[in-house]
């Protein structure tokens, strides 16, 4: 694999992250106001999910763009 496709992959997956994160945060389930363990559990678990996943991608996207920023 070469530079050229190697940035390709990157910029492929950057934007599946963005597309993930747009789809993540459009699930109402996040609007609802925050349920807890003790009232509507499962609803609770599914934010928490939801949320955790986020944070997840958010924190990839800000790698990538401190390597970016280093490549500069």
């Amino acid at each position: 694999m070469n530079f050229a496709e190697s940035e390709e992959k990157i910029m492929k997956s950057i934007s599946q992250i963005k597309e993930e994160l747009a789809k993540i945060k459009a699930d109402k389930r996040l609007g609802y106001p925050p349920a807890t363990v003790d009232i509507i559990a499962p609803l609770a678990l599914i934010q928490l999910g939801l949320e955790s996943r986020i944070d997840a991608l958010r924190w990839v996207l800000s790698k990538e763009d401190g390597k970016k920023g280093k490549k500069k």
